[in-house]
C-alpha cells in the first residue's frame, strides 16, 4: 500500500477546513490510494511554478497538491482553487 505523508502546510490549511471538506478530503484520498487516477479525482500534472507537482480535484473549486517521493504521495497543500493558483 502506497504511504501517503503530510507537510505541515498541507495539515495547517486542512485544519482551518470546514468539517465537510475535510471529509470530503479524507473521502478522495482514500479513493486515490485505490486508484490514482479515477476520474473523479481529474488528477493531473501541474506546469509552471508548481512544475513537478500534482493536483486532485476534492470538490468543483477545492484541490489538493501532491507530489511523489520515493516513501510515497507528499500531500503538500490544500485549499480553494483560486487559493492555491491565484
Amino acid at each position: 500500500m502506497v504511504q501517503i505523508h503530510r507537510s505541515r502546510k498541507f495539515e495547517k490549511q486542512y485544519k482551518q477546513l470546514d468539517r465537510k471538506i475535510q471529509q470530503k478530503v479524507e473521502d478522495r484520498v482514500n479513493i486515490f490510494i485505490i486508484n490514482p487516477f479515477d476520474s473523479v479525482l481529474k488528477t493531473h500534472r501541474l506546469v509552471g511554478q508548481l512544475s513537478g507537482k500534482w493536483s486532485l480535484n476534492v470538490t468543483a473549486d477545492y484541490r489538493v497538491i501532491f507530489s511523489y517521493d520515493l516513501d510515497g504521495i507528499f500531500l503538500e497543500a490544500v485549499g480553494t482553487h483560486s487559493q492555491l493558483y491565484g
